[in-house]
Formats: C-alpha cells, structure tokens, sequence
C-alpha cells in the first residue's frame, strides 16, 4: 500500500463575518500559522469548512486564496462537496490552473436511497477520469447518511486517479477491512476520527484528517510521535484527545472547533446560519476540556 500522505492534516474552517460573508484574510492568516506548525497540510472546503454553506463562487475563491500560502512541503487538498457529475466538472475546471495534491470527493447522498453501488461506481470513476488531480473517496456516513460498501471500495482503488480514501465512520471493523481488501492496491486509508487515531495507527494507517488538528496541531502531532516511540504516555494522550473531540467536535460541532479556535489564538470566528452561535454554557465546556492542554 502506498504512503503518500503522511502525518496529520487540518480540514480548516472557513472564517465568516458578521453579515455571513467568508473572511478571506483570516482563512489566509490561519493557514500561514499552520504552516509554521507540524502539520502535514491542509484541506480547504471539507465538512470542517461548512462545504454545504458555500456557494460554487465561495469554493473556488477560497481555493485560489489559499493555495498560494501553502509551503511547498505540505500537502493542499481541496474538497469536491458537489450534488452531480455536472457541477463537480464545472469546480474542476475552475481550480485546474492551481498547485493541489489531491481532491477529496464526498459522496453525493440527497437522493441516498438510490446511492447503489453501480451508481458511485459510476460517479466517482467519472470524476476521477476527468480530474488532474488525484481523488480521495470521502466515507462520512454520519453526514451523508451513505456509507461506501467493501466492495465498493476496493473496485474503487484499481482506477489509476483513485489513490486514497478518508474514513470518518470510526468504525474499527471496517477500517480493518478496506485494510484487507486493499492490500494489494497502490491505495491509501485516511482516517477521519481523532477518537480512533491511536488504533487506527497501530492497525496501519499513515496518516488523519482531522477536526481537532484545527486546535490542537501540535499536540495531535506529539501523539502520533508517542505512537512511533512506543511511548507510555500514548493511553493518556489517546484518552485526552477522545474527550476533547467528543466535546468540540461531535457535541459543539463546527461551532465548537471555531470557538476553541479562538481560545487557542486562531481565528476561527463565526459560522453560516443556520449554524447557530454557542451557548454561555456550551462555550464552557469547550474552555474546561481544554484545560491543562
């Protein structure tokens, strides 16, 4: 299996004002102060970033804002969020002209019910056929409400533009078996949970996209150099981080990751309705899980 993504990269956010308009200067500012730490790269219009509350205009914008920022020894993925063959050609086209590494591609879902899979077969071949960037499937099923079968996948990892999948399902047993399935593919597992990041690793996986990272890069990062130290405090650091994605991420959603932002010197700043500001109390629950951090 191929390892060409390494290490941790952050989905950033997408920084809004008050009138709802995105913050450009503050997306680029917040990028320039990744690079300066041990991320791997970032991803620009992934779920982190509100894709779904973008515009088409807003997606390539943000695209050709921030690539420019990007060092040359970090990874840039753009996400690819878009409803029909049509539209992602048509996103495609407008970003081609850009320094990208890969294209995350989620799974069209509104008619999910019809998401067999002869029909992402279909539609992620189609995509990756048209695109000058490698593709990386994107299995979200608590979003999309779809999630991508075994065999799907691995049918999926034989086309030559297809070189990675991340997985944010946090389901060990399936990670085990696009593991397995895989194995002999020049393919790639990304994981998308910081909850399994430890497990995760010692199953194989090289390398994560995750929420947190948008916080906390640097102490995702000496998490997974306690995983290849074999260090003893790797437990209570997996432990650590389990509690601050539980709050941040799945119990305060995008708010919560901005807010912490904020809090950590970032600029994460407010998100699109009808993502509504956080409470008083909530927002004291972001500041004591990320206490002693």
């Amino acid at each position: 299996m191929t390892d060409q993504f390494k290490g941790v990269i952050a989905p950033v956010t997408t920084p809004f004002s008050q009138q709802g308009d995105v913050r450009l200067d503050a997306l680029v500012r917040n990028v320039e102060k990744y690079m300066k730490s041990p991320l791997a790269g970032v991803l620009v219009g992934g779920s982190t970033g509100e894709a779904p509350h973008l515009d088409f205009s807003e997606s390539v914008q943000i695209v050709e804002e921030v690539a420019p920022s990007v060092s040359p020894d970090k990874k840039f993925m753009a996400g690819v969020a878009c409803a029909t063959l049509r539209e992602a050609q048509n996103f495609i086209d407008k970003i081609s002209q850009q320094r990208i590494d890969a294209l995350l591609v989620s799974v069209p879902s509104y008619y999910k019910n019809r998401m067999t899979d002869s029909a992402l077969a279909r539609y992620f071949e189609s995509v990756a056929e048209y695109s000058p960037f490698p593709v990386i499937l994107y299995n979200i099923p608590r979003f999309s409400g779809v999630t991508m079968s075994i065999d799907l996948v691995r049918e999926l990892s034989a086309h030559d533009n297809i070189c990675a999948m991340k997985d944010s399902s946090a389901d060990l047993i399936f990670i085990q078996k696009v593991l397995s399935a895989t194995r002999d593919r020049d393919f790639q597992l990304i994981t998308g949970s910081a909850e399994t990041l430890s497990s995760a690793l010692i199953l194989g996986v090289k390398s994560g996209i995750l929420a947190v990272a948008c916080v906390l890069p640097e102490y995702i990062d000496d998490l997974v150099k306690a995983y290849e130290q074999r260090l003893p405090e790797l437990p209570s650091r997996q432990i650590k981080l389990c509690e601050i994605s539980w709050t941040l991420v799945r119990d305060l959603g995008i708010q919560g990751v901005k807010y912490a932002m904020d809090l950590r010197g970032y600029e994460g700043g407010l998100c699109r309705l009808p993502l509504a500001p956080l409470t008083e109390e909530e927002k004291r629950s972001a500041e004591r899980v990320l206490e002693g951090v």
